[in-house]
């Protein structure tokens, strides 16, 4: 039993160490990209590495191919899970300027100011169910079986999405 798990501790050193630089440098893409602390982004395509290893079916993959898909899926999941929000720093003189609640979001006002085409792109918008990458897919399949254009529903996505910075 000994004998295997050694056995195993050097096949998975000497897999490692071929895929070593693959590691490094996608966590350096990534680091490049995303930013992020790079011992732990380490650590965390260190056990990805792990998971790539113990998931491995050469039938499917190389092990290269298999261990960098792995490991951008895992740093990838990793900025969903962890990056938080970044707050700007305000610099108030005053600070009963703070105090002062924000005026909240007024859907009707908001509507009010909408072209015909973006209210109709907004009601079916808020009627979709589901997750959102699926609402926006069934809203435009929506929309083009109701005869519209593709650039008459990019008008009303720019329109709506003016409105909101505004």
């Amino acid at each position: 039993m000994q004998g295997t798990a050694a056995a195993r501790a050097v096949t998975t050193q000497q897999a490692y160490a071929d895929v070593e630089r693959l590691i490094v440098g996608v966590v350096a893409n990534f680091h490049r990209k995303f930013g992020g602390d790079w011992g732990e982004l380490m650590s965390d395509a260190n056990l990805a590495f792990m998971q790539a290893l113990k998931g491995y079916d050469p039938a499917k993959a190389k092990f290269t191919t298999w261990c960098q898909n792995t490991l951008q899926f895992v740093l990838r999941d990793r900025l969903r899970t962890h990056r938080r929000p970044e707050v700007p720093v305000v610099h108030v003189e005053d600070p009963g300027a703070l105090a002062a609640a924000p005026e909240p979001f007024n859907l009707r006002k908001f509507a009010q100011n909408l072209g015909p085409d973006a209210l109709t792109a907004l009601r079916v918008a808020l009627g979709a169910d589901g997750p959102p990458e699926r609402r926006k897919a069934a809203l435009v399949r929506w929309l083009e079986e109701a005869g519209w254009c593709a650039a008459r529903i990019a008008e009303s996505f720019t329109e709506i999405a003016d409105a909101l910075v505004h």
